[in-house]
C-alpha cells in the first residue's frame, strides 16, 4: 500500500469511485484465478489495498451482492487491462 492509499470512506468522491472500481476488478480477477472461495477474500483485500479487516469485509460483502446480480469482465465499468494485471499478480502469487 503506499502513503497515498487511505482507509476506505476517507476519500474523495471521485477517489472513493475509482477505489472501489480498483477493488471490484480486484475481486473479480481472484474469483476468476481460483485462488480462494471469495468467503475468503477478505484479507486478500486488505493485503492489496491496505484495508481494515472490517471495511474489507464491507467491499467483499457489496461485491457479492452485485456479483450474483451478474458482474463480468465484459460489464463496461471493468477495467480489463487493470483485471488482466491484477489477475497475473494473484495467479504469480
Amino acid at each position: 500500500m503506499t502513503n497515498e492509499n487511505k482507509p476506505i470512506g476517507k476519500e474523495s468522491k471521485p477517489r472513493a469511485k475509482w477505489m472501489h472500481q480498483q477493488m471490484f476488478t480486484y475481486l473479480l480477477a481472484l474469483r476468476d484465478s481460483g485462488v480462494t472461495n471469495m468467503f475468503g477474500a477478505s484479507p486478500y483485500l486488505v493485503d492489496e489495498f491496505g484495508l481494515e479487516m472490517q471495511d474489507a469485509h464491507k467491499v467483499c460483502s457489496v461485491w457479492m451482492s452485485e456479483c450474483c446480480a451478474g458482474i463480468d469482465t465484459d460489464d463496461v465499468s471493468v477495467d480489463k487491462n487493470m483485471y488482466q494485471e491484477f489477475l497475473t499478480e494473484i495467479e504469480e502469487g
